[in-house]
């Protein structure tokens, strides 16, 4: 179905709970909730002709919320918290666009980034938990595996922009990255506590 929502628990979706999709052909909007007072936004399209637009949340604990706006044609969004008061956000536009957000831990972001990162998303206006591609065919790609209290920011304004970030360990790194042009690419890996990653290109 294009819509397929699953909530098991208490006050899922009590503040926000909302899809909406706009288009004509395999645009799907799938959300799983196990826990309580979970939250999810999700809008895709922007006229009958969109087409290929896709999302799928799967929340599992308490407090998380997920948020994905798509406009344009063939975009991707996939979110998976596991654990409680993770936040993720996603606005993506054009074609093509692919961001996966895979979270096992507690309050990864949402908080305030730290030292350099922190200068660098106040400096373009990104907050901790956005992910935001504005062109066509970027990627986005960040995992946090058993680790808590991670903040991150990415923000992909031109064209064939790639983006992979992995955080394990015992938390609390902060992490932003900026990439205005096309075909960038940044990779990085934050193992243990309190590192700092901070790009621009």
């Amino acid at each position: 179905p294009v819509h397929n929502i699953i909530q098991s628990g208490t006050g899922n979706g009590s503040s926000f709970s909302t899809a909406v999709t706009l288009g004509s052909n395999n645009n799907w909007i799938h959300v799983m909730q196990t826990g309580d007072a979970n939250q999810f936004s999700v809008h895709q399209g922007t006229s009958r002709a969109s087409t290929g637009n896709r999302t799928t949340l799967t929340q599992t604990g308490n407090y998380n919320e997920g948020t994905g706006t798509q406009f344009g044609d063939d975009n991707t969004i996939t979110i998976s918290q596991l654990g409680d008061t993770n936040i993720v956000t996603v606005n993506q536009s054009q074609n093509e666009n692919s961001a996966t957000v895979d979270i096992i831990g507690n309050s990864n972001g949402g908080g305030l980034l730290s030292g350099a990162a922190a200068t660098l998303a106040a400096s373009n206006g990104l907050s901790s938990g956005l992910i935001e591609q504005d062109g066509m065919r970027n990627s986005s790609l960040y995992t946090v595996t058993s680790s808590d209290n991670n903040q991150f920011a990415f923000l992909q304004h031109g064209d064939d922009n790639s983006i992979t970030g992995s955080v394990n360990g015992a938390g609390g790194n902060s992490a932003t990255v900026v990439q205005n042009g096309s075909m960038n690419t940044a990779n990085f890996t934050q193992n243990g506590g309190g590192n700092v990653v901070s790009v621009n290109q």
